[in-house]
């Protein structure tokens, strides 16, 4: 597996981390290994999908959204194109363009099944053409079953995330306080980004161990690499205090 994270300065650094984290195989004395991997990836002609909704490209036999990834497939490989970016296509209630993920392993239904899916990857297969995702292991919707039973009480989800009786100063990437009220727990949750994306308490090896199953559910489906979008801030310290100059 190969990974890319946002922001391409970074990505050769990330995907190394990224290769280590989901793999376990880190090979410290082999770097000029790692990096050759990147330097190959980095190489394929990507073409990005903005909107999934939009894109005419590779031919399956329904009509769904997902479908029009399955229409022109020699075309795509004419053009050299040998690795598509996929944006997040997962189920969300769409408050940050898909990046409020409410189930990691499933197909919004506006875009199609998940055997249109796995049609568009063996079609591409047969025109040399690869698929990468866009995940984001940071943070979940709100509306995603973790929260909801942490929400309901369980003790087991609730440490899946960041809760804390008093909230710290920190600021929110889209504004206003990086906490918002747990329910009526008395007790805040932390959302570096929007108020319905709970931030994933990576501390905790039950939560690495759920992503590490996202991550493999993906792989076995024939996807080739990620993109990680904000897996720059997955790392928090356990004990979170305020900031002594606040940019948020």
């Amino acid at each position: 597996m190969k990974a890319w994270a946002s922001g391409h300065g970074k990505a050769a650094i990330n995907a190394v981390m990224i290769d280590c984290l989901f793999t376990g195989q880190c090979h410290p004395s082999k770097p000029a290994s790692l990096a050759d991997n990147f330097r190959e990836w980095h190489e394929k002609f990507l073409r990005q999908n903005t909107t999934l909704s939009r894109l005419d490209s590779i031919h399956c036999k329904t009509t769904t959204v997902i479908k029009p990834y399955c229409k022109k497939p020699a075309y795509l490989a004419e053009l050299g194109v040998d690795m598509v970016w996929l944006n997040p296509f997962y189920p969300r209630p769409q408050h940050d363009n898909g990046y409020d993920i409410s189930d990691y392993t499933a197909v919004n239904p506006l875009f199609g099944s998940m055997d249109d899916f796995e049609e568009m990857i063996q079609v591409g297969k047969e025109y040399g053409i690869e698929f990468m995702l866009d995940m984001v292991l940071n943070h979940c919707s709100t509306e995603h079953e973790w929260f909801q039973k942490a929400l309901a009480g369980d003790n087991y989800y609730q440490d899946f995330f960041f809760l804390r009786d008093e909230p710290t100063d920190w600021l929110s990437k889209f504004g206003g306080s990086a906490w918002a009220p747990f329910g009526d727990t008395g007790k805040y949750y932390l959302h570096l980004y929007d108020v319905t994306q709970a931030d994933l308490n990576w501390h905790n090896p039950r939560v690495r161990e759920e992503l590490f199953k996202v991550v493999h559910f993906w792989l076995d489906k024939g996807v080739k690499g990620f993109r990680f979008d904000v897996i720059n801030v997955i790392g928090k310290d356990e004990i979170l205090e305020n900031c002594p100059e606040n940019d948020g």
